[in-house]
């Protein structure tokens, strides 16, 4: 039987760390045609949440960032504080899709049995969106539900979900060429107990690039080389809030009036 993290009864709170990383900023004068020659990623900005999840849903508060001069695109996910688990797992069943057993890995605190999963586009399950160019010559957003694969990891004792990958599955010739979760997770000591959390997460997306021109006495938009974003995600600090209740025998009411 899978042990999913956060009993949906309950208000799991965290910290979340993000390390925005993107490619090296084009130089003016750059045909926007080419590819740059260093596409290495960069770390560019670096955020703090307070994150909450609460009655199964993710709820972000108190965000600040320590951003550097430059900046780019901002990559942002939703649902990998413990929504993410619903899709990856049921995703197949809904969707009629395929899952199966894949391997055995060990990994750090012994042997871990992966199965790989694809969905098809039946539900409405892994949301993307990404900015297209018009034919009016603007920008707008292009929004839709994607299929997708992936694996995860169980620990065969326990039935701990410890590992998932979700890449989306996007048609060809789209803004958006790729779309991909990682969600690694951990056991946290919360309330007396032990509870499998979300421990670190890896986001990764690569999309077109929109530039503005001015040619020919004329200002108008162009598609520009394809762009990598990745965020690090770091979860630590965890909190959970739950009711307790303790019966006191003997107690007598102290009469009325006192």
């Amino acid at each position: 039987m899978l042990r999913k993290p956060f009993p949906d009864c309950q208000t799991s709170l965290a910290e979340r760390i993000t390390v925005e990383y993107g490619e090296t900023p084009r130089k003016p004068g750059t045909a926007w045609k080419t590819v740059t020659g260093d596409t290495s990623l960069y770390a560019e900005t670096t955020t703090k949440a307070t994150i909450r999840f609460r009655d199964g849903k993710e709820v972000v508060e108190e965000e600040s960032a320590a951003r550097k001069p430059r900046g780019t695109d901002r990559l942002t996910t939703h649902g990998v504080f413990g929504p993410i688990l619903d899709p990856v797992l049921m995703g197949p069943i809904r969707t009629h899709g395929d899952l199966s057993w894949s391997r055995w890995e060990m990994g750090a605190q012994g042997p871990e049995a992966v199965f790989r999963y694809r969905t098809t586009r039946d539900k409405d399950l892994y949301f993307t969106a990404s900015d297209y160019l018009t034919i009016h010559d603007s920008v707008a957003p292009r929004k839709g539900y994607e299929p997708f694969h992936g694996e995860f990891a169980i620990d065969p004792a326990s039935g701990a979900i410890l590992r998932l990958t979700l890449e989306a599955d996007l048609e060809p010739r789209l803004p958006l060429d790729r779309s991909d979760i990682m969600v690694e997770y951990g056991p946290q000591l919360l309330g007396g107990r032990i509870y499998i959390c979300p421990a670190r997460s890896v986001a990764i997306s690569r999309h077109r690039i929109i530039m503005d021109m001015h040619e020919w006495s004329e200002n108008y938009k162009v598609y520009a080389p394809f762009e990598t974003l990745l965020n690090d995600v770091v979860f630590d600090k965890y909190h959970l809030f739950k009711p307790t209740v303790r019966m006191l025998p003997g107690f007598r009411p102290a009469p009325q009036g006192r």
